[in-house]
């Protein structure tokens, strides 16, 4: 978001505009231009460009709070609709993921880039920290405002104790990627090439993305950089960058998206960087861009969209274009009553001759749910113990929306706060099939607990088994109901729709004051090391005051993926078929269960486990399993007796071993009479 609140914008000088390129549908005119890098060079390793690095002089920390100012027309016209009461009521509870087993405990966890940290590098504080971060083959990177650190993947510092200025791959370079620290921050492993990205918007002066590349595994450098021209009038606001190359390699493009403003909303801008030029060095590396105009469509406003972002070891088919979303609600940015779902581009570069680049919109994708996105109309929303109520910014796509390859197919896993019941938020995820011709919807849900507490910045992936991620935060007015990290996800096995119980990374114990700006962003992303391990950053308050944010990183994976990740190789598959039938014998209610053993081999179940839960809510969902009993090796029947009358229960069995617990199977529920 912005960093830095002007009168007035500087255009870009010797802007190149070339001629529309319109859609299949014969709308969203988009204009293209084409350019290269301003400024480029060579650069040494972080300790050398310590050394000419500028730090300001100690004192005392002031506070500077990023106002979310810069707002679309388009989204003013729907501010007010919540309080007038003409904005639509949420349906959430009808779309409540249904609660299935447990997801798996943190494993590493460790304290990130802090407030306290900028106090000590720059001499002042600011909010919010735009936090994110990546994993490599042998490094962990968190790059928030304004600065950044670099771990081993044991969570330890590798350049403590504060870590280094946002601006410091700069430094030497000239020109204001070196003396302007901006933010907007992205950090990014380029699995394919084994190299790391750093990027982060300059809008004091010119509206550049200032990049710098890693020389290889070591995000430490020496790196090679760029300063591009983005924007179209000198803010080229939260920039959010994907990877993406195919088989073939024609479609090689490191993909930013921006919300370009000049005091008023001008259009998003959808860039791609010559992703092989950069990797070769080319300090005349260059990029094609397009904008979406404001009103490229009456019908459907387009803003704040995410480009896919390759993750794990198989490249999608040759020639294989990019794509970008957008979270559609229609009553925010379209025509209220119209469907509610995901937009979708797919921008097909070519380097060599750019002026047959093209970018063109698919079919609107339906979630077959009618969300709400305004909270509070649009004001902010979360509660916390101390009163002061925190933004969710609802109105953006959350970063990643993570592609990836699971079973031959390509998908992608995308992340949204929505109004789950009468402004209260919750996460709707949704998993996009993205396999040629237009995206199809694969599952969709949200995460709705219904405990009283809030759920909202949240970001996603995958493993190589499908299975899914989700890191978020989670506040709530009640004491102790502090904001804090947590993470839940879905076997790949478990039924669609549904989401495992959530698990703690970090319990907040205090609140955030002196203002409500809370995120911008997070990540969740998969380790390429063993392809299984989620990673998960996010933003946390652990001492009550203003602009004392904390952030956290933490581990998590799913037994049942791959050859490590969150558990063993050989834990038993998820039984299968499993049915319950009700029954009594006198006044004694009981249920009877059967399944059907998958197991075998290495993964040879020691016992299954039983999880009940019960089925309440309206609509009726079923609440967090706990495991009641276990069976031996080959049993695949089990009687739940004893039960109390008037009540539904779910049930769910999954096999055990030595290397864990496996993944669930499927989920009854029964109502003994």
């Amino acid at each position: 978001m912005q960093r830095i609140v002007r009168s007035a914008v500087t255009a870009l000088l010797c802007m190149v505009m070339m001629a529309p390129v319109v859609s299949a549908a014969e709308k969203n005119p988009a204009q293209m231009r084409n350019k290269q890098a301003v400024r480029a060079d060579r650069a040494p390793r972080l300790e050398e460009l310590r050394k000419i690095g500028s730090y300001p002089a100690a004192g005392t920390a002031t506070e500077r709070k990023v106002p979310n100012v810069l707002i679309p027309e388009r989204l003013k016209q729907a501010q007010g609709r919540k309080a007038a009461g003409q904005s639509q009521q949420p349906v959430a509870e009808s779309a409540a993921s249904p609660i299935v087993g447990k997801a798996p405990a943190a494993g590493l966890s460790f304290g990130g880039f802090d407030s306290d940290d900028n106090a000590t590098l720059l001499g002042f504080r600011i909010m919010p920290p735009d936090t994110q971060g990546d994993v490599g083959m042998t490094h962990y990177v968190q790059f928030n405002n304004l600065g950044f650190k670099i771990y081993d993947k044991s969570g330890n510092l590798l350049n403590g104790p504060n870590g280094d200025p946002g601006n410091l791959p700069w430094a030497g370079f000239g020109g204001t990627c070196e003396t302007e620290n901006n933010g907007d921050p992205i950090v990014l492993y380029d699995e394919q090439a084994g190299r790391w990205l750093f990027s982060q918007f300059e809008v004091a002066v010119n509206g550049f993305q200032c990049f710098a590349i890693s020389d290889g595994e070591d995000p430490a450098g020496p790196y090679t950089r760029w300063a591009f021209p983005i924007s179209l009038a000198g803010f080229n606001d939260y920039p959010k960058i994907g990877i993406w190359t195919t088989a073939d390699g024609s479609q090689s493009a490191y993909h930013i998206t921006t919300n370009e403003f000049n005091g008023a909303f001008i259009g998003v801008n959808l860039t791609a960087l010559d992703r092989d030029a950069m990797l070769a060095g080319n300090l005349g590396a260059g990029f094609v861009q397009f904008t979406i105009g404001p009103d490229a469509d009456p019908e459907r406003f387009a803003f704040s969209l995410q480009p896919a972002h390759l993750e794990g070891p198989t490249l999608p088919p040759a020639g294989t274009c990019e794509t970008y979303i957008q979270v559609f609600d229609a009553e925010t940015w379209g025509i209220p009553g119209n469907t509610d779902g995901y937009r979708t581009w797919d921008m097909c570069v070519d380097f060599g001759n750019p002026s047959s680049s093209t970018l063109t919109e698919n079919t609107l994708l339906p979630a077959g749910i009618d969300f709400d996105s305004n909270l509070c109309d649009f004001a902010a929303c979360v509660p916390q113990p101390n009163g002061q109520a925190l933004d969710t910014l609802s109105q953006f796509t959350m970063y990643r929306f993570n592609v990836r390859e699971v079973d031959g197919s390509f998908s992608g896993v995308v992340t949204h706060t929505v109004d789950v019941r009468r402004n209260h938020a919750g996460v709707q995820w949704a998993l996009i099939g993205l396999n040629g011709g237009d995206p199809s919807l694969l599952d969709i849900g949200q995460l709705f607990i219904r405990d009283r507490q809030h759920r909202w910045m949240a970001s996603a992936s995958q493993d190589q088994n499908g299975n899914i991620g989700i890191g978020y935060t989670r506040s709530g007015s009640r004491s102790g109901e502090f904001p804090s990290v947590y993470f839940t996800g879905r076997a790949s096995t478990d039924p669609a729709g549904s989401l495992q119980d959530e698990s703690v990374c970090i319990d907040g114990t205090g609140s955030q004051s002196g203002g409500s700006r809370w995120g911008d962003y997070s990540s969740v992303s998969i380790d390429p090391a063993d392809d299984c391990t989620f990673w998960v950053t996010n933003e946390f308050v652990e001492t009550t005051g203003s602009f004392q944010w904390n952030t956290q990183v933490c581990t998590f994976g799913f037994n049942s993926c791959g050859d490590g990740g969150g558990g063993g190789s050989n834990v038993p598959p998820a039984p299968g078929n499993l049915v319950g039938i009700g029954g009594r014998q006198g006044t004694n209610l009981f249920v009877d269960l059967t399944w059907t053993d998958n197991s075998s081999g290495d993964a040879q179940e020691t016992a299954f486990v039983i999880e009940r839960a019960v089925l309440s809510g309206r609509p009726t969902v079923c609440g967090a399993f706990t495991e009641i009993d276990t069976v031996g090796t080959d049993v695949t029947a089990y009687r739940d007796a004893g039960l109390e009358r008037r009540t539904t229960f779910c049930y769910l069995v999954r096999g055990r071993n030595d290397e864990g617990d496996g993944d669930a199977s499927n989920v009854v529920t029964v109502r003994p009479r």
